[in-house]
């Protein structure tokens, strides 16, 4: 589970090729639906079509958050099992998808 999914989830819920998803996800991607733009829209190409389809970033939010959140509990419940919830320092979070908006900001929630 990493960015990859992030995007397939991106590319399959907004209909568009899975490099205009990864190029949405960094320019417009952010991890947090309560913070997201609703203001900030952009224009993705459909597949198979010469359609074209706006979103807001709160839009694209909603399948980006949904993922972070999944990838979160999946590494919380290895954690715990490996008894690693307590740690001084805290943890820190890596890959490209790291570097969304929004990311700190989720996982400081927790």
């Amino acid at each position: 589970m990493a960015g990859r999914d992030i995007t397939d989830d991106i590319a399959q819920g907004l209909n568009t090729s899975y490099e205009t998803a990864e190029k949405v996800k960094h320019q417009y991607g952010h991890a947090f639906y309560d913070s997201a733009s609703d203001q900030d829209i952009f224009t993705v190409e459909q597949v198979d079509s010469d359609e074209t389809v706006q979103y807001t970033q709160k839009d694209l939010s909603d399948f980006i958050e949904a993922r972070v959140e999944e990838i979160f509990f999946e590494v919380f419940d290895v954690l715990q099992d490996l008894g690693l919830t307590k740690v001084n320092g805290g943890f820190i979070v890596t890959g490209g998808s790291a570097n969304l908006l929004g990311v700190k900001n989720y996982y400081q929630i927790w």
